[in-house]
């Protein structure tokens, strides 16, 4: 990730252009914890937050795939300007969370109204 940084810095120093290069941490929650337990994990934790904050302008975009919202550093989440959430927050703090970012509206009861994927039948998803 800091050889990306550099990289991705030094390009948009010398010539102006853009990296143009996505990362991606499937399971974040093993590098990005808001709470992290060792001490390696937490080091690398801050540092995304660094990271993602400072590249943007580069064209060094990144991408946090978790199962809980909250199992993400919220120092990251909240500059990330594409979310997207898929099925499977129905309570608890996820769902408080969706709630405060799309409201308690129309978009909210859509996203209730979608079934379980596993307690379809016939596997025809919304």
């Amino acid at each position: 990730a800091s050889s990306l940084r550099r990289i991705a810095e030094d390009r948009w120093k010398e010539t102006g252009r853009l990296v143009n290069c996505a990362v991606v941490f499937d399971e974040a929650a093993r590098f990005a914890a808001p709470n992290p337990e060792r001490e390696q994990v937490a080091r690398l934790s801050m540092k995304l937050v660094e990271y993602v904050r400072e590249t943007r302008k580069t064209g060094l975009g990144w991408t946090f795939i978790t199962q809980e919202v909250g199992s993400l550093n919220p120092a990251i989440f909240n500059q990330l300007t594409v979310r997207a959430y898929g099925y499977g927050m129905t309570s608890g703090g996820d769902l408080n969370r969706l709630r405060d970012e799309i409201g308690r509206g129309s978009a909210l009861d859509l996203y209730q109204s979608f079934p379980n994927p596993k307690s379809l039948t016939n596997k025809v998803y919304p």
